[in-house]
């Protein structure tokens, strides 16, 4: 269900591109904010206790700052946040942030028209921050606990950039993104998707 439904949100998206007039010139920056959605996965590579702690879908909201050093090829540091929460843990939920830094690559295909189409990938770094370490019991009157941890991530995705006006363009995305990892025992990769919306501001 969350592939359609991912595709679902990033093709209505692209609908509602705009008709304005922008043509991206090399040397032009940008800085931008964006929001949207976040489809977790597992986080473990097996179940404990009987039950397989998953990272839940969740909002998102982050900035980038992006660089055209042709008009063809941009360059972009992006920061998300995803104030998710870890589903199925023993002993209930816990709530964990994921912090997501990424440098991108975005090739554009068509930068003289009105609207915009782009590939995206890229390389980061993601984090796991959990509200408090999951309990999975004790050994020998010791406890043993999962605790949060981070890890390599990289992104592939598509865009569209449509302008309001000279300065302000609209952003609309889509990607797949893997996790290395975000707890350090039983740690599992994480296959994600993320669709969001964002506005940027040319200078």
């Amino acid at each position: 269900m969350k592939k359609p439904l991912f595709m679902s949100i990033f093709i209505a998206t692209l609908l509602f591109a705009g008709l304005a007039t922008a043509e991206i010139q090399p040397g032009s920056r940008e800085f931008g904010l964006h929001a949207g959605a976040f489809f977790g996965d597992n986080l473990t590579d097996q179940s404990i206790l009987g039950r397989r702690p998953e990272l839940d879908d969740a909002f998102v909201l982050g900035g980038h700052y992006l660089y055209h050093p042709t008009a063809a090829l941009g360059v972009e540091g992006r920061y998300t946040f995803v104030p998710s929460e870890v589903k199925n843990a023993p002993g209930g939920g816990s709530d964990m942030n994921v912090h997501l830094l990424d440098l991108n690559l975005l090739w554009n295909a068509n930068p003289r028209d009105p609207t915009n189409y782009y590939l995206i990938t890229g390389i980061g770094w993601a984090r796991g921050d959990l509200d408090g370490d999951i309990t999975l019991g004790s050994v020998a009157g010791v406890p043993a606990r999962i605790s949060d941890d981070s890890g390599f991530t990289y992104n592939v995705g598509l865009g569209a950039a449509t302008p309001v006006t000279e300065r302000i363009s609209l952003r609309f995305e889509g990607r797949y993104r893997f996790i290395d990892r975000l707890v350090d025992r039983f740690e599992e990769s994480l296959n994600t998707w993320e669709a969001t919306v964002g506005v940027g501001y040319r200078f």
